[in-house]
């Protein structure tokens, strides 16, 4: 990966097969400071199109994450990847106050997911969640 010179902040994931590598870069006018951490998902999350700052975490089972997917493409998008699966989806009340969209996923034998979609300006906000 190559970084221009005039970044002076950079954060960045990379998922394959199950493997997080994350890497943190902040460079000043003395040092330069450089992080990397890598870890096994425990589950397989889809993560929708052109997705930014992405944060995969195991324990909860969650992706954050920004896409410029407007709210209805990023819920088709997890339709149509997780009903082939086996999992059904239904809408549920989203909290009073917020504006986006909130579904519920299950099939038996499994834990319940949830996803929430929240407009972000001229983005999505994606959370999706394994129940505990």
């Amino acid at each position: 990966m190559e970084i221009p010179v005039e970044t002076k902040e950079l954060q960045q994931s990379f998922v394959q097969n199950g493997t997080i590598v994350q890497y943190f870069y902040r460079m000043n006018d003395t040092q330069l400071i450089a992080l990397c951490r890598s870890s096994i998902l425990e589950w397989d999350p889809p993560i929708p199109p052109q997705a930014k700052s992405v944060e995969l975490r195991n324990s909860p089972p969650f992706v954050f994450c920004y896409t410029p997917l407007s709210i209805e493409d990023v819920s088709q998008f997890y339709h149509k990847f997780l009903t082939p699966l086996g999992w059904a989806g239904e809408s549920i009340p989203t909290p009073e106050g917020k504006k986006g969209t909130r579904y519920q996923f299950s099939s038996p034998g499994k834990k319940s997911m949830t996803l929430e979609c929240l407009p972000a300006g001229n983005s999505t906000l994606v959370q999706f969640s394994v129940a505990e």
